[in-house]
């Protein structure tokens, strides 16, 4: 069975093929660019927290960004989910 989720609950989703995997390639590309949001969102989560005329805080991801970087990705072999 597929797993049923709202989109909207998350920073982003990504497709995932239980048979295919990810390649170790986009798996470092996905952390480092996890990290890289994370890090901005640090420095906007300072300036939410100084400014009480915020109402909101939330994090950023640029799907764009993400998918142009990911262009030049030379992936090798992917990685499976693991049968148990």
């Amino acid at each position: 069975a597929k797993s049923q989720f709202d989109a909207a609950d998350y920073l982003v989703t990504i497709p995932f093929d239980a048979k295919k995997g990810f390649s170790r390639e986009f798996l470092a590309y996905f952390a480092q660019f996890l990290n890289d949001v994370a890090i901005e969102g640090h420095s906007d989560l300072m300036d939410f927290l100084a400014d009480d005329s915020k109402a909101d805080f939330f994090l950023e991801w640029n799907a764009q960004a993400f998918e142009e970087g990911q262009q030049g990705l030379e992936e090798a072999a992917s990685y499976p989910y693991p049968r148990y």
